[in-house]
């Protein structure tokens, strides 16, 4: 509670009366802006108001115990009458006369939409600060219709809507309504963007930009060699995550269950690799590798089968690893492949994907595969 009287000294008088000197010239300013240079006249017009507003935060942060009573939760008005309280009022008055200028000079265009929104910022502020209502309520018949609009609008809104992230919302769409002014309404929305999503987005293009012009030394090759079967092992595991199990890999003890690899799966997958790459192509199983300079950095597992209706194609395999990838590795493994496939004769080929791996599927789609069954499971006791 505030039980004291505080003193009003005569500087304190003096700056309010500054305060009030510099918001009236830029209305001297205003008038005389016809017989000079539009576009000098709006500069300095705007340097004036901006001047004004700065000399306020001056006078607030000189003077913290009299705005106390305005801006604080608790802390009640000095009694009517008193020095104290006409200071206080002399103080949100200069503040409204801003606003007033800054309200004229949006609606002649003198003020840019978007520097008025950050007025309208402070418009918002001084009507949340718990002091205000009962001095707007008296004095707010020294202001123009719109101002007073504006302001009675918006404690209104404040009532009427509990939630402060929604008041503000509520708030500028109501400036922007009743003053015309489509930049104002758009204000709060612009911060449910994440302000980096641009940033990382011109670095993506950037990243791609460099891995298209690095995907032309992209070279595709059959796989003979041994000793790269723990590499390709490394490969998969590094990049190979849950969803990729598939009723392949639990069949072939590579997954213990639709979420879960094999312990050893590394292991396993280096003598898997090893055997394929010992195979002559077109037989059994093979492995064609996507190299950049020579470093491995995708490969697919192409198992053959022979039917009554001929030989077929089934690409149990394809990963790329996760720091090449939007190069086209994918596509170009799979267009390698079927042209080699189709020098050979071999006119189907087979792939299977886990059902929840919408990536994949949309992938295989793209490539020219389409969906002709689905695989079900039955855990028997």
């Amino acid at each position: 509670m505030l039980n004291t009287i505080l003193a009003i000294s005569p500087d304190t008088i003096v700056q309010i009366a500054g305060v009030t000197v510099a918001a009236a010239s830029i209305i001297i300013a205003h008038a005389i802006q016809r017989s000079r240079d539009r576009k000098i006249a709006r500069r300095d017009i705007y340097q004036k108001l901006e001047f004004a507003s700065v000399e306020l935060f001056r006078f607030e942060a000189d003077h913290l115990d009299l705005i106390r009573p305005i801006w604080e939760e608790g802390r009640p008005l000095p009694p009517k009458g008193t020095a104290e309280y006409v200071a206080i009022m002399n103080y949100i008055c200069q503040v409204l006369n801003l606003f007033e200028l800054a309200i004229k000079f949006r609606n002649d265009k003198t003020m840019p939409p978007d520097i008025f929104g950050s007025w309208v910022a402070w418009f918002y502020l001084l009507l949340r600060a718990p002091g205000f209502p009962p001095i707007w309520e008296e004095t707010k018949w020294n202001y123009l219709p719109q101002l007073r609009k504006v302001m009675d609008g918006g404690l209104k809104l404040l009532k009427t809507e509990p939630k402060p992230i929604k008041q503000e919302g509520l708030f500028y769409e109501y400036v922007s309504f009743h003053l015309r002014c489509n930049v104002v309404q758009g204000w709060t929305a612009a911060d449910e963007d994440n302000p980096l999503d641009d940033f990382w987005k011109s670095r993506q293009k950037t990243k791609r930009s460099k891995q298209m012009t690095e995907a032309e030394h992209i070279t595709i090759k059959w796989i003979t060699d041994q000793a790269i079967a723990p590499d390709l092992a490394k490969l998969f595991v590094a990049n190979a995550g849950s969803a990729y199990i598939s009723h392949g890999e639990i069949q072939e003890g590579r997954a213990i269950n639709t979420t879960e690899w094999s312990p050893d799966l590394e292991s396993k997958l280096t003598k898997e690799f090893n055997a394929a790459s010992c195979n002559p192509p077109f037989q059994d199983a093979n492995l064609i590798g996507a190299f950049q300079h020579e470093k491995l950095i995708g490969f697919m597992l192409l198992e053959f089968t022979k039917g009554p209706s001929g030989t077929f194609a089934t690409m149990s395999d394809i990963i790329v690893d996760k720091h090449y990838r939007n190069m086209h590795i994918g596509e170009k493994l799979i267009t390698w492949v079927a042209e080699q496939l189709q020098a050979k004769g071999i006119t189907e080929m087979y792939a299977e994907s886990n059902i929840t791996n919408e990536v994949a599927h949309v992938f295989l789609k793209n490539m020219g595969f389409r969906t002709i069954s689905k695989v079900f499971r039955k855990e028997i006791a």
